[in-house]
């Protein structure tokens, strides 16, 4: 996948929220944070076995943060949530036994996935002699966009299932819709077919790709 959970908090942190029974809980319990570490008091499932890992994303008191590294099965390094591929950890506001509850969208991820690839013309799970694969894409972070977009419809779709149409849930899907839309209609994925680093083809998704018999 092109994508982290990281990635869907960067366009609206709020999902993990008001969302997060559409998703997979890891861990819920009661943390502590100083500077960038968070110290779990008592979670119902240890970090290390939880398998929580860079790119995650833990709510603590309502405070919507970035996993940088597990360091401990009971230690996280955390920040404020980042713009993509920006290096520097940003600390959130420090807390002292307060909530914690960390839940997954990788199911609706690796759906939005295979929707993305598929509409370029790549089998993500698949790979076919002389047809370009996943890596074969030289701009990945255009995609990574259009990947959390569809991954939040998703999202959002499964929290609405029962609500009413005019509900703020069903709204969020529709809305996720329409951009989802607009992304698809104006990204194009430069793909390499020969493996030398540079594009030799621009790929649009839903445009149907056609080559000489």
């Amino acid at each position: 996948m092109l994508t982290t959970d990281a990635d869907l908090a960067r366009i609206e942190s709020m999902v993990f929220i008001e969302a997060q029974h559409a998703g997979q809980r890891l861990t819920r319990g009661t943390v502590s944070i100083a500077g960038s570490t968070l110290t779990a008091v008592g979670v119902d499932v240890a970090f290390d076995v939880a398998g929580i890992a860079p790119g995650h994303v833990c709510v603590v008191d309502g405070q919507v943060c970035e996993v940088v590294e597990r360091t401990g099965a009971t230690t996280l390094t955390v920040s404020r949530v980042r713009a993509r591929g920006e290096p520097e950890v940003r600390p959130p506001s420090p807390v002292t036994n307060r909530p914690l509850h960390v839940v997954v969208f990788a199911l609706q991820r690796e759906i939005a996935h295979g929707q993305v690839m598929r509409s370029i013309g790549i089998e993500p799970d698949v790979e076919v002699d002389g047809e370009p694969g996943v890596a074969s894409i030289l701009n990945p972070g255009a995609l990574a966009t259009l990947e959390a977009l569809a991954a939040l419809q998703l999202v959002w779709m499964s929290a609405s299932l029962n609500a009413g149409s005019d509900a703020g849930v069903s709204t969020r899907a529709e809305r996720y819709r329409v951009l989802y839309g607009q992304e698809r209609a104006r990204v194009g994925a430069f793909i390499d077919l020969d493996g030398d680093g540079f594009p030799d083809a621009v790929r649009r998704p839903g445009v149907i790709q056609l080559s000489r018999a």
